[in-house]
């Protein structure tokens, strides 16, 4: 060892490398039964040396070693744990992984000097009901030619994408794994055939190499995904450049990670901390087996954080008081119910309306209809099978059952009429997700008709099927419009993202329920089993904000395969029903020209088709966000 170097017992705590008035302190945690060596690899090519801790260097579990005089520039490192290298599970740092989709045959650990990034932290927390989620795959969203971004499936890549993000309306981008992980991984056949034993060529006909394109998976979590920098060695600093700019325009960063289950709880946490306090990241999904919920829950550094789980166990004593509900729940349930209810099933009704209205005041629930697995939108409403036959897995991946309709064809078709009919199927979903109770979450291209070719589960594939083809923005402009005004809709109306749930009852003695359900005749909804068709009203009263109350709203969604009548309810005195917006554009262009006569009380609905109707004052004319002027429809009899 060079004389200019002092090695001396370091501190337990920190874990990982830390830096020091005169050195770096490396800390890490290792079954003291084992050796315990740490690797010290010179830049310059000499040979490598080797700290041997297991004497004196040992806190409980803790191995540590204070380095004075160490250059971080002129070294990497490892560890050696009973023979075996490992890049600390701690680094911040790696060498090996830059390039994306090349096997890794070595992993270094990087020795990183402490930094400031100087990321701008939101200038407050957004509450869960006034957020519109994004998720999108960090490498897929700009990896296309279509995208024209400079750095094509990159942290900045999303940064040039933050101007059509601002005008889609989204609050927080998801970020599937950003974190470093290895993509490439090795497949192995389990029997080799006997015409190949003699093979020279044996090693590399037997295995082959696979591309996990999601990663979740167990990774290097303390670490920005190198590969998804355009500058790959500085990974780090394009992360918080990327965080930055989304916080200048006030747009949150939301990180999944997963852990398997044999992650220590404390390890986790420790992850999370580090983000929050090096990044500035403003929630996490916390995906895995083994999730410490209570830890997390009371860990004071994540209190104005969003923490996002697939569960909260009834073993968890969840808080009834909260100053930031930072809380939130995503399953399925409402995901597939609302699919169910999309393609015309029967006795769905009564569970939709429930899930709907969800919103409990201890924790956040978000809605969505898809996900980064099953269909995409535009899949959903076009295949009634998964054609995952690219995988290699024989179509046996994924789930067979993903509530789907394909419109009457299998696939892409030219026929106007089924593309029509699945135009105004992605618009009803899209109604269903950004108008229901709690946090909506849009999967990033299902806004434009994103297409995966019936692929299910695209794990996968790094190539054409999932990354975003932007010019479908230009064949689909259409959708991407109306989804364009259903968010700015539920931004400029609080009665449609309540913070309570709608408890169906007249607390405030208004005359009106804050919610109520109706049908062909109003205050009786038709709940029956093979009812497809149902009728909402959300009353401006209920609004909960400093202005006297917002515009009354009424919902009128009919999924069967005919047209239905609806009641509207009478409005307060000087005000009138106008429809809004119609996911059939058709009829919603008819409505406009005709005049309804005063004592008409019933609206029709085609098949498959929502109306949305808000109040407005007598006499008066208002333009939708198409600029089309829509005639006031008159009331009727309470």
């Amino acid at each position: 060892m060079e004389n200019r170097w002092h090695v001396e017992k370091g501190i337990p705590y920190p874990l990982g490398v830390s830096e020091t008035e005169n050195g770096f302190n490396f800390s890490m945690v290792c079954n003291p039964v084992l050796d315990c060596c740490l690797i010290l690899y010179p830049k310059s090519g000499d040979c490598e040396i080797s700290i041997d801790l297991m004497n004196g260097y040992r806190t409980g579990s803790v191995f540590s070693v204070h380095i004075i005089g160490l250059d971080p520039e002129a070294f990497e490192y490892n560890y050696l744990v009973d023979g075996i290298i490992y890049p600390d599970p701690y680094g911040k740092k790696f060498k090996g992984m830059e390039q994306y989709g090349q096997l890794t045959n070595e992993i270094r650990t990087l020795i990183l000097k402490d930094k400031d990034y100087g990321i701008k932290e939101l200038s407050s927390y957004i509450p869960y009901e006034e957020s519109i989620f994004y998720l999108l795959h960090p490498r897929g969203f700009t990896k296309h030619s279509s995208s024209h971004v400079k750095s094509k499936g990159t942290f900045y890549g999303i940064s040039e994408k933050i101007q059509y993000l601002k005008e889609l309306g989204i609050t927080s981008v998801v970020l599937m794994p950003a974190y470093e992980f290895e993509e490439t991984e090795r497949k192995h056949m389990m029997e080799t055939p006997v015409y190949l034993k003699e093979s020279p060529n044996l090693k590399s006909m037997i295995q082959e190499t696979r591309i996990n394109y999601w990663g979740y998976k167990k990774g290097y979590y303390f670490a920005p995904k190198s590969s998804y920098a355009y500058d790959e060695e500085n990974a780090e600093l394009e992360f918080s450049n990327m965080v930055s700019a989304l916080h200048a325009e006030k747009i949150e960063v939301i990180m999944q990670f997963y852990f398997p289950k044999d992650t220590k709880y404390n390890f986790i946490i420790d992850v999370l901390r580090t983000w929050i306090t090096i990044y500035k990241i403003d929630g996490f999904m916390v995906f895995g087996e083994k999730i410490p919920y209570e830890l997390l829950i009371q860990e004071p550094l994540l209190k104005r954080t969003k923490l996002i789980f697939n569960e909260l166990p009834d073993t968890i004593e969840k808080p009834t008081k909260l100053i930031d509900r930072n809380l939130c729940v995503i399953k399925d349930d409402y995901m597939y119910t609302a699919r169910k209810l999309l393609k015309g099933d029967e006795d769905i009704i009564p569970g939709f309306l429930e899930l709907f209205r969800k919103n409990p005041s201890e924790y956040a629930r978000v809605k969505n209809i898809t996900n980064y697995y099953g269909f995409t939108l535009y899949d959903l409403v076009s295949y009634d099978q998964k054609h995952n036959d690219e995988n290699g897995e024989d179509n046996r991946d994924g789930n067979s059952y993903n509530y789907s309709w394909n419109c009457g064809f299998e696939g892409s078709t030219r026929k106007q009429t089924v593309n029509k009919l699945r135009v105004r199927q992605m618009k009803n979903a899209m109604m269903m997700v950004l108008l229901a109770q709690g946090t909506p979450m849009i999967v990033s291209g299902d806004e434009f008709a994103n297409s995966q070719n019936g692929n299910n589960n695209p794990y996968c594939q790094d190539n054409s099927t999932t990354w975003l083809n932007w010019d479908d923005i230009k064949k689909n402009k259409e959708l991407l419009e109306f989804t364009k005004s259903l968010i700015s809709l539920r931004k400029s109306h609080p009665i449609l993202r309540r913070p309570q749930e709608f408890r169906i009852m007249d607390t405030l003695s208004c005359g009106y329920p804050d919610l109520s359900f109706h049908g062909e005749e109003v205050w009786q909804p038709e709940l029956e089993t093979h009812s497809r068709q149902i009728a909402m009203m959300f009353c401006g009263y209920y609004a909960g904000t400093n202005r006297e109350h917002d515009e009354f709203f009424y919902l009128a969604i009919n999924m069967h395969w005919i047209s239905h009548s609806f009641a509207l309810p009478r409005l307060p005195d000087g005000d009138e029903w106008m429809l809004l917006l119609s996911t059939d554009k058709e009829e919603m262009i008819e409505e406009t020209k005709k005049e309804l006569k005063e004592e008409q009380n019933l609206i029709r609905v085609n098949a498959r088709s929502i109306h949305l109707y808000c109040s407005s004052k007598r006499q008066h004319t208002k333009r939708t966000n198409k600029g089309i002027k829509t005639k006031i429809v008159t009331d009727s009899n309470k």
